[in-house]
């Protein structure tokens, strides 16, 4: 078991960038790591994920010290307990927009006495299979360890984040900057909500709260620039910027 740098540097005003992953591929989990991301967003919403594929991934970034961070299909997904059972070191969760929600998925994340996960660590191999460690030492490794994020994507969340930012057990709002723009009558991004999106990540900042957010690779540097610390980026994003460079170059 390993602590979840991650988080900690975070919470100490570190940022930290990751990547999004919709398909199963440990190959391309292993170069973004090596490549230097810190983390990567297993992404089970909208993603072909498998709960054999998430382990599968897991275990590549325990091999390549990368942070798995899994966002489930729903906020409430009753696959949320396999999930991280596979040994996921964080959970995205999306539409959470209340304290009622937010205190429900703080509540099936955390072992007691913080919450009311189930426990089955002999069949886990993040527990080392209860051999070599204590029941009670991986129930307070996982209490310390998995990161909660709750995705901000409606106006009811946003009239909530002050008295969501007041919840200790939550660790990450993040404003999903898609789902919100939708929500709000904005089919396509435009300066009117750009403006909102950078507003309510600096309010998030000043509540004493760790912002995130998620974009391309010139909207993280963005993000950064104002002090957002849980950013990430997608690889197709990451692919059209490169691709765009070098068919750039080759025609000048």
């Amino acid at each position: 078991m390993r602590d979840n740098f991650v988080l900690e540097n975070m919470k100490n005003g570190i940022p930290s960038t990751g990547i999004s992953l919709t398909f199963p591929s440990t190959h391309m989990l292993e170069m973004c790591a090596y490549a230097g991301f810190d983390w990567a967003l297993i992404d089970c919403e909208h993603g072909s994920m498998t709960n054999e594929s998430v382990e599968s991934l897991v275990i590549a970034s325990e091999a390549a010290n990368i942070i798995p961070i899994v966002r489930p299909s729903t906020a409430f997904s009753t696959n949320l307990g396999p999930l991280l059972d596979r040994g996921v070191m964080g959970v995205q969760f999306p539409h959470i927009s209340t304290v009622e929600d937010a205190n429900k998925i703080i509540e099936e994340t955390k072992y007691p006495p913080k919450g009311f996960r189930g426990i089955g660590s002999s069949a886990l191999r993040i527990a080392k299979y209860d051999i070599g460690v204590s029941r009670s030492e991986y129930m307070k490794w996982a209490n310390s360890n998995v990161l909660i994020c709750i995705q901000i994507e409606d106006q009811i969340g946003l009239d909530n984040i002050e008295k969501l930012s007041e919840i200790d057990d939550i660790d990450v709002i993040f404003v999903g900057p898609t789902d919100l723009s939708i929500s709000l009558g904005y089919m396509e991004r435009n300066k009117e909500f750009d403006n909102l999106l950078l507003d309510t990540l600096q309010n998030i900042i000043k509540l004493g709260k760790i912002a995130g957010c998620a974009g391309t690779p010139n909207w993280i540097n963005e993000y950064r620039n104002i002090g957002v610390n849980y950013l990430y980026t997608h690889i197709p994003s990451i692919i059209t910027t490169a691709t765009k460079d070098i068919l750039n170059r080759g025609n000048n």
